[in-house]
């Protein structure tokens, strides 16, 4: 049986840079992984309940990749500071919008940061 190939060699390559650049997020939040599914992609793996994933997304662009791990990034340094208080109740974007400029600006040289260790030199988009 032949698996058809979903991604191209040099995605796949991007890719694996991206997933290692957010290594640290595996190990914080515990219960997601990033796979290298081989000729279709990588696999987003999420909440592991003890035995398996519920979750998983292929991914085969490595920019979304990113996107979709800084999100999860993002959203871990958001939340985690207020659990335990009323403010954990509020949606991540009205976390992000009541936070001072300068965690805003740590945020986006954060986010740089990541860029740059995945993607090098290239500009972010």
């Amino acid at each position: 049986m032949k698996i058809d190939t979903f991604i191209t060699e040099t995605e796949r390559s991007k890719c694996r840079r991206v997933a290692d650049a957010f290594a640290e997020l595996y190990e914080k939040v515990g219960d997601m992984a990033v796979a290298d599914g081989g000729s279709v992609g990588y696999i987003l793996l999420k909440y592991y309940n003890g035995y398996m994933f519920e979750s998983n997304e292929i991914y085969t662009d490595s920019k979304e990749l990113f996107e979709v791990l800084w999100t999860d990034w993002l959203e871990h340094h958001l939340l985690t500071p207020v659990l335990g208080t009323p403010v954990a109740e509020l949606d991540y974007d009205m976390l992000y919008e009541i936070l001072p400029p300068e965690k805003k600006e740590a945020f986006a040289v954060e986010k740089q940061a990541f860029w740059k260790a995945s993607f090098g030199d290239v500009p972010m988009e």
